[in-house]
């Protein structure tokens, strides 16, 4: 048997030990805590996966010429609002200028979320145009309420909880399906690059356009309303979210969010901060403290203009909304339809950053 087959076995064996072994660990942890697990949790370890796996098949593509360095290149982070609102398809068909988008994008309710999901691109040889950085001012608040939050996720969402329910496990398949072989595909990947080996798993994205043209969505009924488990705004009240006395300038998701833009600055890209569409129920109750500190910050640590703040909150009517956070598939489109409208607006001067990396 040829050394690529027996260190392809090797590879898929080592991947599921390591899901298994997370897996437990993960299940211990929350017997032990009566349910509240610690982080980095198997939402956590599951999104930066998935976002370490977009980044190479990126890389991938431009290495080996399956696209070029002729269009520029923005990088969307967020949390699943983000994923929700932007249509990457449409953005890429309704740009004026000719543009990649890369989606990275993953359930979250902080800024350190998306700094899990952005170590992957900034560790890569990949070279943003333009950052976007979508966001909720209320991701700003104290690391006390972000870690209640994270503590308050439905134990019936995920995996984890799947495994521990039979019937979870048949109604979820799909969704167990696709966390296990993130983490499966990040293991192998892992265990090919310690033996030098070429990774030919990228394969199960699903084929090369699919990198650029879509990211999971959130599931809705026929009217438009989000999936149940969704938190309404007064799961958001009894957290904290709305207490003036839970922002301030000295608060570790605020700081994270500045070293994150000044990462990609260092990197030659444009960064933006855009505040993503909320429901007016939403937007209404977050304090406004958050966003004065936000603004406050910025100036503060970087040059003028240099990181625009986009305020798109009132963007959207509430129609175009699934819930308080996240767009119905209507509202999406006419989100899409906006940013890429307004998309010339952010992008830097000169040819895209990967162009020089092919000459």
């Amino acid at each position: 048997m040829s050394r690529r087959s027996d260190i392809s076995r090797l590879a898929h064996v080592g991947g599921l030990v390591a899901v298994a072994v997370i897996a437990l660990d993960m299940f211990l942890t929350l017997v032990a805590s009566g349910g509240a697990a610690r982080q980095p949790s198997m939402e956590r370890l599951i999104g930066v996966s998935r976002m370490a796996r977009i980044v190479e098949e990126a890389e991938h593509q431009y290495r080996e010429g399956i696209v070029g360095g002729d269009q520029y290149l923005c990088a969307l982070l967020g949390a699943s609002s983000a994923r929700q609102g932007f249509v990457l398809k449409q953005l890429v068909a309704e740009a004026d200028v000719k543009t990649r988008f890369l989606g990275l994008c993953d359930p979250g309710a902080g800024v350190y979320r998306l700094a899990d999901y952005a170590d992957p691109l900034l560790e890569s040889g990949l070279q943003a145009d333009l950052v976007v950085l979508a966001i909720h001012t209320f991701f700003l608040v104290d690391q006390q309420v972000i870690e209640a939050a994270d503590q308050s996720t439905n134990p019936g969402d995920g995996l984890l909880a799947a495994m521990a329910d039979r019937v979870g496990v048949h109604r979820n398949r799909g969704r167990v399906n696709r966390d296990a072989s993130a983490l499966l595909y990040s293991a192998r990947s892992r265990i090919f690059r310690f033996f030098d080996v070429e990774n030919d798993t990228r394969r199960d994205l699903g084929g090369e356009d699919v990198l650029w043209e879509s990211m999971v969505k959130l599931r809705v009924d026929g009217q438009g309303r989000a999936s149940p488990g969704v938190q309404p705004a007064h799961g958001f009240a009894e957290l904290g979210f709305f207490d003036p006395g839970s922002y301030s300038e000295s608060n570790a998701e605020l700081r994270t969010l500045i070293e994150l833009a000044e990462r990609f600055r260092q990197r030659g890209a444009q960064v933006v901060i855009v505040l993503m569409p909320e429901h007016s129920e939403l937007r209404g109750r977050v304090p406004a403290v958050s966003l004065q500190i936000l603004n406050q910050s910025i100036e503060k640590s970087s040059p003028p203009g240099a990181v625009p703040i986009v305020d798109l909150r009132a963007a959207i009517e509430d129609s175009g909304f699934a819930d308080v956070t996240h767009l119905s598939g209507s509202g999406s489109r006419q989100f899409s339809t906006l940013f890429a409208n307004r998309l010339r607006e952010w992008l830097p001067e000169g040819p895209p950053l990967m162009s020089r990396q092919a000459q």
